[in-house]
């Protein structure tokens, strides 16, 4: 997760002082970290010092979601970290960033040159947005449903346009065949991903796992699969304005 999330603008730099119990830690951290929180967020926060000591957080809300203590190679999570935060009464040089939750934009390259098909694809880079919003604000336990919902009826309605435009005006058929095998392909990872997040204990590894799918799907099958479809449709002079 933290991985992904390093998605970061308006970095501030500030000294982060921890000691007292942990119901006191926890409110001496937020205290210290209230002034660069201002905004919705979702925030993260990173401390250390040269000790070998790591603290990571993220924040939404002003209210911690998740956070992380590395001691060495020994990780504690949750209130463990809050625990041993309390044990270490350390000085930490810390900074502190807001995560932009957009982490994919349209830009003219992902156009197929087909109208209808470029809005259908402009909404796949919302659901891509919402499915990171929620990951990172720790809400997918809550939106998942929802989200998994808006994606399963994309992914029908949108490859039906597609194969309609593409069996009106005569794509040729081994590339209307690869095409059909690789939107049978998403949809049936959409499916499972749905059937995963409905039995999951831990719904927010889902929510990990479908970012990382939606993502390397936009980027490999719009601009590599679609653009196919695009050039052909082109290459014959052939111009579709519905």
């Amino acid at each position: 997760l933290y991985n992904i999330i390093m998605n970061t603008v308006d970095t501030r730099i500030f000294k982060l002082d921890i000691g007292g119990t942990v119901s006191s830690t926890l409110e001496n951290l937020m205290a210290r970290i209230a002034p660069y929180t201002r905004r919705t967020g979702p925030y993260y926060l990173y401390a250390g010092d040269q000790n070998n000591i790591s603290i990571r957080a993220l924040i939404y809300n002003r209210r911690i979601i998740a956070i992380v203590l590395e001691e060495g190679k020994q990780t504690y999570t949750g209130v463990d970290a809050l625990k041993e935060l309390a044990r270490f009464k350390g000085s930490y040089n810390a900074s502190i960033s807001r995560i932009k939750t957009r982490v994919v934009e349209w830009r003219p390259e992902y156009s197929v040159s087909i109208q209808v098909l470029d809005k259908q694809h402009m909404k796949f880079f919302e659901i891509i947005n919402s499915i990171f919003e929620s990951m990172v604000t720790g809400l997918f336990e809550d939106r998942g449903d929802d989200i998994l919902r808006e994606l399963r009826l994309y992914t029908d309605g949108h490859f039906r346009s597609e194969e309609s435009i593409m069996d009106r005006y005569n794509y040729p058929i081994d590339l209307f065949e690869e095409h059909q095998k690789h939107h049978r392909l998403f949809r049936d990872a959409v499916e499972s991903y749905y059937n995963e997040y409905v039995n999951a204990d831990y719904k927010a590894m889902v929510a990990m796992r479908l970012f990382d799918v939606t993502r390397s799907w936009l980027r490999d099958h719009i601009l590599g699969v679609d653009k196919k479809y695009e050039a052909y449709f082109k290459s014959l002079g052939i111009r579709i304005d519905e």
